[in-house]
């Protein structure tokens, strides 16, 4: 909100940078909880207070209005009856699906999840694995955060799930 309001930045640019936001965290969270070991839970739920405290800075607690200037991806496709945000859910799914189906990272990233002392002892190095995953979910949570500021057309500092990213950075 800041960069598409305050700044003037076109509408690309400042989704990219709401999607870089959101993995650039994801990669902290998963840096702390790997290298640190600390358990993820705790990790996470300190993280959201510190983007949060991060949107309420850079915003000074002020909803930023967008109005018209994300109603693109809000709008229906022409001759279509869904918005470009359900587009970009359905592929974000199919890659995924396929990702861990069909690729081993994908294979490993299921076994890991299901029991990771049975993958370490596989041979297999737990810890890049982990920061990946964590990067993907805060890339996932920058992208949630651009798909639902849409239709909106706001980014709240108070609000839900992932507007704290969207805040600082779409």
């Amino acid at each position: 909100g800041v960069l598409r309001v305050d700044w003037h930045w076109p509408l690309i640019l400042g989704g990219l940078a709401a999607v870089m936001v959101g993995a650039a965290a994801g990669l902290f969270n998963g840096l702390i909880c790997v290298k640190l070991r600390v358990p993820s839970f705790i990790v996470t739920l300190g993280t959201l207070e510190m983007t949060r405290g991060l949107a309420y800075l850079t915003t000074n607690s002020q909803v930023k209005y967008l109005g018209g200037k994300v109603d693109v991806l809000a709008q229906p496709i022409a001759g279509l009856p869904i918005t470009p945000t359900a587009v970009l859910a359905v592929l974000v799914v199919i890659a995924a699906q396929f990702m861990l189906s069909r690729a081993v990272i994908g294979r490993i990233m299921i076994d890991l999840g299901t029991n990771e002392i049975a993958t370490q002892l596989a041979g297999i190095s737990t810890q890049p694995i982990k920061m990946l995953v964590f990067a993907a979910s805060g890339t996932s949570a920058g992208l949630a955060s651009l798909c639902q500021t849409a239709p909106l057309g706001a980014s709240d500092p108070n609000g839900g799930m992932g507007l704290e990213l969207s805040a600082i950075a779409a």
